[in-house]
C-alpha cells in the first residue's frame, strides 16, 4: 500500500510540478499534511528538488504557537526546511473557517513571493472535495461551483498570490488511505481540535458524510463528480476563451469593447462566461458577481442599454458595444456609499507607484477642469470617464494610467492577467494570445 501511494503521489508531482525549482508545502503537522511532507519530501530527493514547510500560527487557539513549534520541529526532523507565519494581523470580530483560511492563503502567498516560489503543494484529500461538493451543494450552487477543486489551480489570494499555483496531489487520495500510510511508518501528527467542532459547516458536513457511508454511499462518488464537471467547466471556459479572440478588445484605461455581431452568435452560457471573467478583471471593487447580474449585463448588451451591475456598466457608444467600469460603484450613489480604495492599488484591477510625495490617486470623478490634455479622452464613453483612475498633484491631474503618462507615476496593469486567470484557471492553451490578440495598446484609440 505504501508503495503504490508513493508512486501514485511521485507521478502527480511529475507531472504537475513543472520540471525544476523549489516548491513550497502548506503544513499544518495534522494527518494530510504530515503524510504530502514524508511523500513531497522523498520526491524532492529523488528528483534533486528542494522543499520548503511553511506554517501558519493563526493564533486562534492558546496552544497554537506550541503545535507550530512541533510542525516546524518535525519538518526539519524529515529534512524539510520549515517556517512558521504568524497570523498577527487584526482578526475579525467573529473569525470564521473562511476567513481564516483567506488569512492563511495570504500568509502563504506572501512568503512563496518573498522567496521567489510559484509552486505551492497543499494537502486537500478526495475526503476534503467531496465535503466541498457537499457544502456548494447544500447551499444552492450552480453545477460551475461544484466543480470545486483542482490538481493545478491559482491563489486566490490577490496580489499577494500572482503567478503562484497551488498544486493538490492528493485530491484522488483518501484520507484514511494517509492515515494507514502513517500509521505502517510509525508517524506521529497533531490533531486539531477544530477538527471535531461542529460549529463548523465542514465538521458537520464531514458526519454527515460518514452516516451515509454507514449506509452504503460512497463520498467518493461526488468527488468523481467534480472530476467531470471540471472536465466540461473547461469546455466552456475554451469557448469563451475563443469567443474573446473574435469579439473583445480591452483599453488600457479599463475599459472593453465587444463585437456585438460575434458576441450574439455565442451561446448564452459562452457569453456569461466571459462576462463573468470581465467582471472579474476589470471591476475595482474584485467581486464575484452573480449569475443574475451576468445575465443584467448580457441583456442589455443585446438589446443595446445601458446597465450596471457586478461593478460594471454596459454602454453604446460610437457605434460599439462597449464594457466599463461602473463609476458609481467608486464614486457612491443615492442608495450607496463610495468603494474605499487602498491608495496605491486601485481594488483588483491595477497598482500604482509613483515618486510623487502626497500625490492623490483617485477616481477622475466628473470635475476635470485641471487636466491639460483633454483630448486624451475622446477614445473613452463620457459615461466611464468619471471613474478612470487619476493621479494628482498640487489639485492637478499629472497621471491618467492608461492614456496620459508622468514618468513620476509607475502603472502596473492586472487586467489581462486576471481575465485569463479567470477563464483558464492556471495556464491559457497554446492558441490563446492576450497580448497580442486582445490587448489594444494604449495608444491605439478608437475613431
Amino acid at each position: 500500500m505504501g508503495q503504490d501511494l508513493t508512486q501514485h503521489v511521485f507521478a502527480k508531482l511529475d507531472r504537475l510540478a513543472g520540471p525544476a525549482g523549489r516548491l513550497a508545502l502548506g503544513y499544518s503537522g495534522g494527518g494530510d499534511s504530515h503524510a504530502l511532507l514524508l511523500l513531497a519530501a522523498a520526491w524532492a530527493r529523488a528528483r534533486g528538488r528542494e522543499l520548503t514547510a511553511l506554517i501558519v500560527d493563526h493564533g486562534l487557539r492558546p496552544e497554537s504557537a506550541t503545535e507550530a513549534a512541533l510542525a516546524a520541529s518535525r519538518a526539519k526532523a524529515c529534512g524539510v526546511d520549515a517556517e512558521v507565519l504568524p497570523w498577527s494581523d487584526r482578526k475579525p470580530t467573529q473569525t470564521t473557517q473562511s476567513s481564516a483560511r483567506t488569512a492563511r492563503h495570504a500568509l502563504l502567498a506572501e512568503a512563496c513571493a518573498a522567496r521567489g516560489l510559484s509552486n505551492l503543494l497543499l494537502a486537500h484529500t478526495l475526503d476534503d472535495q467531496a465535503e466541498t461538493v457537499w457544502m456548494r451543494l447544500a447551499a444552492g450552487g450552480g453545477w460551475r461551483s461544484l466543480a470545486a477543486m483542482r490538481e493545478l489551480s491559482p491563489s486566490p489570494a490577490w496580489p499577494q498570490g500572482r503567478g503562484l499555483r497551488l498544486i493538490r496531489p492528493l485530491l484522488d487520495v483518501a484520507r484514511q488511505t494517509l492515515r494507514n500510510y502513517l500509521i505502517h511508518a510509525g508517524a506521529e501528527w497533531i490533531e486539531d481540535p477544530s477538527n471535531l467542532d461542529p460549529r463548523f459547516t465542514r465538521i458537520r458536513t464531514r458526519e454527515r458524510l460518514s452516516g451515509l457511508q454507514a449506509r452504503q454511499f460512497d463520498p467518493a462518488r461526488l468527488a468523481q463528480w467534480a472530476g467531470e464537471l471540471a472536465h466540461i467547466d473547461r469546455a466552456e471556459a475554451e469557448a469563451a476563451g475563443h469567443l474573446a479572440m473574435a469579439a473583445l478588445r480591452l483599453e488600457s484605461w479599463g475599459g472593453a469593447r465587444l463585437d456585438l455581431e460575434r458576441y450574439a452568435c455565442a451561446r448564452e452560457c459562452v457569453r456569461l462566461r466571459l462576462l463573468d471573467a470581465l467582471v472579474f478583471a476589470l471591476a475595482i471593487t474584485g467581486t464575484t458577481p452573480a449569475r443574475r447580474q451576468l445575465r443584467q449585463l448580457d441583456r442589455a448588451l443585446l438589446d443595446g442599454e445601458r446597465t450596471t451591475a457586478a461593478g460594471l456598466m454596459t454602454e453604446q457608444w460610437k457605434s460599439a458595444s462597449w464594457v466599463l467600469r461602473d463609476p458609481g460603484s467608486l464614486l457612491g450613489r443615492v442608495d450607496r456609499a463610495a468603494t474605499p480604495l487602498e491608495p496605491l492599488q486601485m481594488g483588483a484591477a491595477i497598482q500604482l507607484q509613483t515618486s510623487v510625495k502626497d500625490a492623490e490617486i483617485a477616481p477622475l470623478g466628473r470635475d476635470y477642469s485641471t487636466l491639460k490634455c483633454r483630448e486624451r479622452l475622446q477614445g473613452v464613453p463620457g459615461s466611464a470617464r468619471p471613474g478612470l483612475v487619476a493621479v494628482r498633484y498640487g489639485g492637478e491631474i499629472i497621471a491618467l494610467p492608461g492614456l496620459l503618462g508622468d514618468e513620476r507615476v509607475g502603472f502596473e496593469d492586472w487586467v489581462p492577467e486576471r481575465l485569463v486567470t479567470r477563464l483558464f484557471a492556471v495556464t491559457s492553451p497554446a492558441w490563446f494570445d492576450i497580448e497580442a490578440v486582445i490587448r489594444t495598446p494604449a495608444e491605439t484609440l478608437p475613431p
